[in-house]
């Protein structure tokens, strides 16, 4: 399988689960196993003493609030191992491939294309130690759905594959640098640093943001620990919105997915010219990987957060400041 055709099945895989995430809205069902934690915990309460006249309501019941189909929290540490494996392997392989079909003599690295790779995997490090000195889940309620668990695994398994560039996009020659296929300057030099700067400067600090609110988090939990009980988070962001991590993590996405455009146009010759249907796809999916994968985890997220914040809302009702916004400050 070529790496043009994972990059598509991938950005495929995420229109499945983006519209799996909105049909969650009106699904409980999918509501159910995609939720995680305190939300998790309040669906199961609410339907584990329903009574049952079929089999496949009780199966149903069975998969929806079975223990035995749960995993804790403390597993979010699987996601970003794997990730890590799967983003370094993917980067190896690109890099290898490119010095194995490239004349180096007359080419050299395109520096530009590894901008995301590196902000990705500062990212999946800084999010396994987070996940493995900073925050705690506590014993009894931290749970999320089996299912919730395997898709975020796939999630991290396509991810290299939409993020890290083709091989081909690491050539450069002093000939065809920064020139268009019909030989024109593409775009000026000074404004593409620019560019990267404040995208690697926004993405660091964004990074920043989410370790700040998990540590505040995290100390929130600490201090509840032995009733097992969850507080009102206060502090940084969360004077804002309920759930300023889910922020950054948007934003990191959105950096990401800047960066990532225009990158994409010379690997989609190939299928422009077949002049079908099936090409034409093919060249849309693979142009708006970076945004259909932006799309993913605002969908995901945004829906996350609503079920956070109504949460909050119904547990604390009065006591819950009325102008904390659910996602993004002052507005949502």
């Amino acid at each position: 399988m070529s790496m043009i055709s994972a990059a598509v099945i991938a950005t495929i895989i995420y229109l499945i689960l983006t519209l799996a995430a909105l049909l969650s809205i009106i699904s409980p069902v999918l509501q159910s196993i995609s939720s995680h934690g305190k939300t998790l915990t309040s669906k199961i309460n609410n339907t584990q003493h329903e009574h049952k006249k079929f089999i496949h309501q009780r199966l149903l019941h069975f998969v929806l609030t079975s223990p035995r189909l749960t995993i804790n929290k403390c597993r979010f540490i699987d996601f970003y191992t794997i990730g890590i494996i799967t983003t370094t392997s993917r980067l190896a392989h690109t890099t290898i491939t490119y010095y194995y079909d490239t004349d180096i003599s007359t080419s050299y690295v395109n520096k530009q294309q590894l901008v995301v790779p590196i902000l990705l995997l500062i990212h999946l490090f800084r999010r396994y130690g987070e996940c493995k000195w900073v925050q705690k889940s506590t014993s009894s309620t931290s749970y999320m759905h089996l299912t919730g668990y395997l898709l975020g695994i796939l999630h991290y398994i396509c991810l290299p594959f939409v993020l890290i560039p083709h091989h081909s996009l690491l050539i450069c020659t002093n000939d065809d640098e920064y020139k268009d296929n019909n030989g024109a300057k593409s775009f000026d030099i000074q404004q593409s640093t620019l560019l990267e700067i404040f995208s690697i400067i926004g993405c660091l600090y964004f990074q920043y943001q989410q370790y700040r609110n998990h540590v505040l988090l995290a100390n929130l939990r600490s201090r509840t620990k032995k009733s097992e009980t969850y507080s009102i988070p206060t502090g940084g962001w969360f004077e804002y919105i309920s759930c300023p991590h889910y922020f950054s993590e948007i934003m990191i996405y959105v950096i990401f997915a800047i960066l990532m455009h225009g990158n994409t146009t010379d690997l989609t010759e190939e299928w422009n010219s077949t002049q079908t249907l099936f090409g034409d796809a093919i060249t849309t999916l693979h142009l708006y990987k970076n945004w259909t994968l932006l799309l993913w985890v605002t969908t995901n997220l945004s829906i996350s957060a609503n079920r956070n914040h109504q949460w909050y809302i119904n547990n604390f009702r009065e006591t819950y400041p009325q102008h904390r916004k659910r996602l993004i400050p002052f507005v949502w």
